[in-house]
């Protein structure tokens, strides 16, 4: 009978110092109201309206020297394609497809969600990617507070080969218009749609 009590005690004690969740029991992360949803799109949405107020008229994707210029770039007035545009026959001419930097739309809002940028447009996507899990969310919470959400991707050709140039200024476009989705600007408009 006392082994029993020692047992029982020992259990006791254990779970005094366990402060771990089950796997079950832990607390998932609290969801935006339909009002705080809106706001949080206002917010954005009125940043990417005033910076393409304020943004220089794109005439040319190239310069006089054939420099690509991504601060020309306006996101919004480019060509856009399905989410799942590499399945689009027109997307399947080339193998691998062209460098590029791109651009995650919401159109009902308008709203910029998420640039990227590729050396192989035809394949950044195929088999996954982490924004793929942000979009599923951001259009469910959408659908839930009954707003109407129209994703897109827009292309910007003519993107550097050289990876690293790429990548600069890929990381200008996302200072400059302060896309939620990349994790640059989560400082300003947080994380809601998880990782």
């Amino acid at each position: 009978m006392i082994k029993g009590i020692a047992i029982a005690s020992m259990e006791n004690q254990l779970s005094l110092f366990d402060h771990s969740p089950e796997p079950s029991q832990k607390l998932q992360k609290l969801e935006m109201s339909r009002d705080q949803f809106i706001q949080w799109k206002k917010q954005i949405a009125r940043h990417q309206q005033a910076t393409r107020e304020n943004h220089p008229q794109q005439t040319s994707l190239f310069d006089t020297i054939n420099q690509f210029d991504p601060q020309g770039i306006d996101p919004f007035g480019l060509k856009q394609y399905a989410t799942r545009f590499y399945d689009l026959a027109e997307m399947r001419l080339g193998q691998e497809g062209d460098p590029c930097i791109y651009f995650l739309i919401d159109n009902c809002f308008p709203l910029l969600l998420y640039i990227g940028e590729t050396i192989h447009s035809n394949q950044r996507w195929r088999g996954g990617h982490h924004v793929e899990e942000y979009l599923k969310k951001y259009v469910q919470l959408n659908r839930k507070h009954g707003l109407e959400v129209l994703p897109a991707l827009a292309f910007e050709w003519g993107a550097p080969e050289e990876t690293r140039l790429r990548q600069k200024m890929e990381y200008s476009l996302i200072k400059k218009w302060k896309a939620p989705f990349n994790k640059e600007n989560r400082a300003i408009w947080g994380h809601p749609f998880g990782e």
